[in-house]
């Protein structure tokens, strides 16, 4: 079966420093593993595997402390299913927003901890100073975040942001999420 792995704080700020060839090599070594492929330098990685996702997370995660001194990682997983049902969805997500002509701002946020702590903390009470071009919202554990991360759009984010610092998070932009699910067809 086909499995995207997100992993969280790779290659960024100068720390966590992976190359994914070597990154490749390690992953390699495991028998359950094949086909590893990875797109850019975040932390994008498409394998074959049969084990459970319980399982690659923690031989993925054994790697990353033991070969690349990584303390704690943390990762998303998904299978090509269910990947390519969140991607569905983003349409979902910016419809209803006149000024959203296209995925170019979109991002999609995924939890790597308990979602439950996202859905329990972030309420419509958080959504203030939202516009038609800068918005966001959370399907099937996922948010979209639909605008910059700076300028007028800050303070959508950092209210945003503000709440997802209680969850460990990777985000990867539209753009990137489409490439990733080429990558597993």
């Amino acid at each position: 079966m086909k499995f995207l792995i997100l992993l969280r704080s790779i290659n960024i700020s100068g720390k966590n420093i992976i190359k994914m060839k070597e990154l490749r090599e390690e992953l390699g070594k495991f028998k359950s593993f094949s086909n590893i492929q990875t797109l850019i330098q975040t932390g994008n990685i498409v394998l074959d595997c049969d084990l459970e996702e319980k399982e690659i997370e923690k031989n993925i995660s054994f790697t990353l402390e033991n070969s690349f001194n990584v303390s704690n990682p943390q990762m998303a997983i998904f299978n090509l299913d269910k990947f390519s049902n969140i991607l569905s969805k983003s349409a979902n997500a910016i419809s209803g927003h006149d000024q959203v002509n296209s995925f170019d701002r979109l991002t999609l946020i995924f939890p790597t901890t308990d979602t439950q702590l996202l859905e329990r903390d972030i309420d419509e009470s958080e959504k203030k100073n939202m516009t038609e071009s800068c918005f966001w919202t959370i399907i099937d554990d996922v948010v979209f975040y639909n605008g910059k991360m700076s300028g007028v759009d800050a303070k959508v984010y950092k209210r945003l942001d503000s709440k997802l610092k209680k969850l460990r998070y990777t985000a990867r932009k539209y753009r990137t999420c489409n490439k990733c699910l080429d990558l597993m067809k």
